[in-house]
């Protein structure tokens, strides 16, 4: 793996990990 998909691959990471914590409190899991 390049270092460029490592970086690709944190940055959607970190999206999913963003939206997830904006769900959550939603849901009421959080």
């Amino acid at each position: 793996m390049s270092s460029g998909e490592a970086g690709e691959a944190l940055q959607a990471a970190t999206e999913i990990v963003a939206q997830a914590d904006q769900l959550l409190p939603r849901l009421g899991l959080y």
